[in-house]
């Protein structure tokens, strides 16, 4: 593990549930959610990966929003897969199509459990992300090694990919179905 290091690591990090057994011997493997979208009867009551079929809005941080008719939904370049309902992966698609600031975490909140004194590197929008269904790996992927050569030196200069972008839901048309 971090040896004689862990102590102090587990001093710097916070906002932790420190209750866990297991996060004292893992003190990086704690994981904190977003949900900037509110819960609500916009979802199915029997399924809730499926819209409602009488909602008509959805709350994301406090912001009522239409939700879109299936025009809107082919105007950000996608079919829907089922003709008779919409599926929540969807809906999101359309908001991070249209409503981008909404839904990206903020900076409260990526920087939840991290210490005041430790400034933001590098915030991406887009990066060539593993097809980790296809068995590739982060440690094959230029983004990855560009990055964790900027955590290891603390200089972001060096990530310059040469491979485009790939997180655009677009590129992962199966996303939200596996």
């Amino acid at each position: 593990m971090v040896g004689d290091r862990q102590p102090a690591l587990l001093r710097r990090l916070r906002n932790r549930n420190e209750r866990e057994q297991y996060l004292t011997a893992n003190p990086c493997d704690e994981s904190h959610s977003v949900f900037p979208i509110e819960e609500g009867s916009w979802q199915d009551e029997d399924d809730f990966e499926l819209i409602a079929l009488d909602a008509n809005q959805i709350e994301v941080r406090g912001n009522a929003i239409e939700l879109p008719t299936r025009e809107q939904y082919a105007s950000v370049g996608f079919e829907l897969m089922d003709p008779d309902a919409v599926h929540v992966f969807e809906c999101c698609r359309f908001l991070s199509e249209n409503y981008r600031n909404l839904v990206l975490a903020t900076e409260q909140e990526r920087r939840f459990t991290v210490p005041d004194q430790l400034t933001e590197m590098i915030v991406l929008d887009d990066w060539q992300h593993p097809n980790l269904a296809e068995k590739e790996y982060p440690s094959e992927c230029e983004s990855f090694q560009q990055l964790a050569l900027a955590l290891e030196t603390g200089d972001v200069s060096g990530y310059r990919p040469t491979t485009a972008g790939n997180t655009h839901w677009s590129n992962w048309p199966h996303g939200g179905t596996l």
